[in-house]
């Protein structure tokens, strides 16, 4: 049985992929273990292409937010506390030792996968989680997506 957040998820990152070109308005995502995934897998007069998203391994963002003990306060009325991910140099972080292994840990996952090839943002962090995470599946060309880029927004300043 699959979850809500899990669901949800899904269907946000459906809501994602509409955005980026060459992708089918009829586009359907299911989770990866879930029962309609495996209806879907067993029917032989469906094309299927499998996408994985892998969310970057830590950055030294993340370890700003641990280090202030709280998240972004930008949006929390009456939160007097400065929001950990305004400074500047948080803008487009790198990973942090722990990410890099963190992303070279998927690479068995990786293989298993065999991906056609890979997309990712072009934030510092998400090439490096890329980079390492694929490293042992040369054959899959890697294409930085503008679109998939996480918006900054209140951060910027």
């Amino acid at each position: 049985m699959v979850s809500d957040a899990v669901q949800a998820e899904v269907a946000e990152h459906i809501s994602e992929l509409q955005h980026l070109d060459g992708v089918r308005s009829s586009v359907q995502a299911y989770a990866a273990g879930s029962a309609a995934a495996e209806a879907v897998g067993r029917q032989q007069s469906v094309s299927v292409k499998t996408v994985f998203f892998v969310r970057h391994g830590q950055g030294v963002h993340n370890l700003a937010a641990e280090h202030a003990g709280h998240g972004c306060t930008c949006t929390s009325d009456g939160d007097a506390r400065p929001c950990p991910y305004m400074d500047a140099s948080l803008l487009d972080p790198c990973l942090t030792e722990l990410g890099r292994s963190q992303a070279a840990a998927l690479q068995g996952a990786a293989i298993d996968a065999r991906p056609e090839r890979v997309l990712v943002s072009p934030l510092t962090r998400t090439l490096e989680t890329a980079a390492l995470a694929f490293a042992r599946v040369p054959d899959a060309p890697h294409e930085a997506v503008e679109d998939a880029r996480e918006q900054a927004g209140m951060h910027i300043r």
